[in-house]
């Protein structure tokens, strides 16, 4: 496991931070999962199977896995919980999660079964199936976080994955799963978060605009503290070099590192190595006079700058004509 995958399932373990996020999700921002209400679940997913007196197990490992007691106004449920942090786009997430998912559920079912073949309580179907009529498992949610800076544009569901030319019919009845996705760059109101995760991922969704960062320092004037964890995971994702007053400070005063970046022209240089690197190779290989190569790559340039910045076009293309040297 790398650097970035132990900072973030180190971050989501904390129980505020990981209702925080599903309150998020699931509910708008409201408080309806409480802290207290979770408990740790051991994130390994097992089931094993015997057929024809041979043993078959499959483990895989979540990130972070908690049970739920969700409150409603005249009873309680119980719900697993799950998060699965990416800090890389993965192209086949509906079926990562699906298995987490699938093997949870089959576990249950398993326990269910061990149970009534150790009570020997059942008849008829009931018996065949191991499992009761009135028997119940408990829903699995998991909820995926995505900390990257590129737009996520992966599949959300495993019907994105096939074929363009199947047959709707075919799609209607095959097997299909939902990710219930979190990514900085859609999400419209980071307000609506209650814990410094809503901050963290601010952060990450504008850490390449200068006018952007200005505005979330000026809208905190001048304080706001991260802890320390939080503030490894900011620098991680967008390589930015946010320090600690002090060395064993476990809460940080961003603010006054995110100016020193501003200052320091940080951000406008991991922004032109960015477009730089997008388009290495093309305008390295360019041929003086060939001009139609020419405005390709500088359409190219152009556009890579307006979605990292957010900038008009005729500001980008400025910066465009000073990358390719074309002044």
């Amino acid at each position: 496991m790398g650097q970035k995958d132990n900072l973030t399932k180190e971050y989501m373990s904390d129980n505020a931070r990981f209702a925080d996020a599903f309150n998020y999700f699931l509910f708008g921002g409201k408080q309806v999962i409480k802290d207290t209400d979770l408990h740790e679940k051991d994130p390994t997913e097992l089931i094993s199977l015997t057929k024809n007196n041979d043993l078959f197990a499959k483990q895989k490992m979540r990130d972070v896995l908690k049970q739920c007691v969700l409150r409603t106004s005249d009873d309680a449920v119980y719900v697993m919980m799950g998060v699965e942090n990416q800090s890389n786009i993965h192209y086949a997430m509906a079926v990562k999660n699906l298995l987490y998912d699938s093997l949870n559920y089959a576990t249950q079912a398993d326990n269910i079964s061990t149970m009534h073949k150790k009570k020997q309580d059942l008849k008829g179907d009931e018996f065949l199936s191991h499992f009761a009529k009135d028997d119940h498992i408990i829903p699995v949610v998991t909820l995926t976080i995505y900390w990257g800076k590129e737009k996520w544009d992966g599949s959300l569901r495993i019907s994105d994955m096939f074929p363009p030319n199947t047959p709707k019919e075919i799609r209607i009845y095959a097997c299909d799963y939902r990710v219930n996705l979190i990514t900085p760059q859609t999400i419209n109101d980071f307000k609506l978060f209650k814990t410094e995760l809503g901050g963290v991922l601010e952060f990450i969704s504008k850490s390449d605009s200068t006018p952007a960062l200005k505005q979330m320092v000026a809208e905190r004037n001048g304080e706001w503290k991260i802890s320390r964890t939080g503030v490894a995971i900011m620098n991680t994702m967008t390589g930015s070099t946010i320090k600690p007053e002090h060395e064993n400070d476990e809460v940080i005063e961003v603010c006054k590192g995110i100016q020193g970046l501003i200052d320091e022209g940080r951000v406008e240089g991991r922004i032109e190595g960015r477009v730089e690197g997008r388009i290495e190779g093309r305008v390295e290989g360019r041929v003086e006079g060939r001009g139609e190569q020419k405005n390709e790559d500088f359409e190219n340039v152009t556009l890579s700058i307006m979605e990292m910045q957010n900038i008009p076009r005729a500001d980008a293309e400025k910066q465009a004509r000073l990358l390719l040297k074309l002044d």
